[in-house]
């Protein structure tokens, strides 16, 4: 893995399993928040998956805030 100055960083398969353990993680917490704020839409669908495009909409917002764009 190469970073800024062009040295490389070792990573162990230990290390690698933990971030990858934690993408995972953090991507099913995501989702979750999502369907969280989308469930408590008043009169809204409590089916996520039929409000696919409100759902798909505020992670779009959710994402424009979570990396600062």
């Amino acid at each position: 893995m190469q970073q800024g100055g062009g040295s490389e960083t070792e990573v162990t398969w230990e290390d690698q399993q933990n971030i990858n353990k934690f993408g995972r993680l953090n991507n099913r917490f995501h989702e979750l928040e999502v369907e969280i704020k989308v469930a408590k839409i008043p009169d809204g669908p409590q089916d996520i998956s039929s409000n696919r495009a409100n759902m798909e909409s505020t992670c779009a917002l959710d994402e424009n805030v979570r990396w600062g764009l």
